[in-house]
């Protein structure tokens, strides 16, 4: 069944991807410092979200992907209120590259 679901990418012991996250922020532009949001505060929030996920196997050592798998698809869906939270919902598109050529992406409508 894992083979019909998941093609190439099956494997019972799981596999990796070193995953690329893009995010666009919106906001009011502030004419003195030139920006619609602080940098450092977006560059805190999306490592303080992505901290708890490094370097695990995500459907056996977190609990967001106790009950679902961790694809792209649910991977960008669980990180979106992650960021969003931390950057007082001002989070308009959250990408997410697994490689080259897939990305997943999720944006405010």
């Amino acid at each position: 069944e894992n083979a019909k679901l998941y093609g190439k990418c099956n494997n019972p012991l799981g596999h990796g991807h070193r995953y690329l996250t893009e995010t666009t922020v919106g906001g009011e532009y502030d004419e003195r410092s030139g920006t619609l949001y602080d940098f450092l505060a977006l560059r805190n929030a999306i490592k303080e979200s992505l901290q708890p996920w490094q370097d695990r196997h995500l459907d056996l050592e977190t609990e967001e992907f106790r009950e679902s798998p961790s694809t792209g698809e649910n991977i960008v869906r669980a990180l979106w209120p992650k960021i969003d939270n931390r950057l007082n919902h001002q989070l308009v598109r959250l990408r997410l590259w697994e490689t080259i050529n897939n990305r997943f992406t999720l944006r405010r409508l």
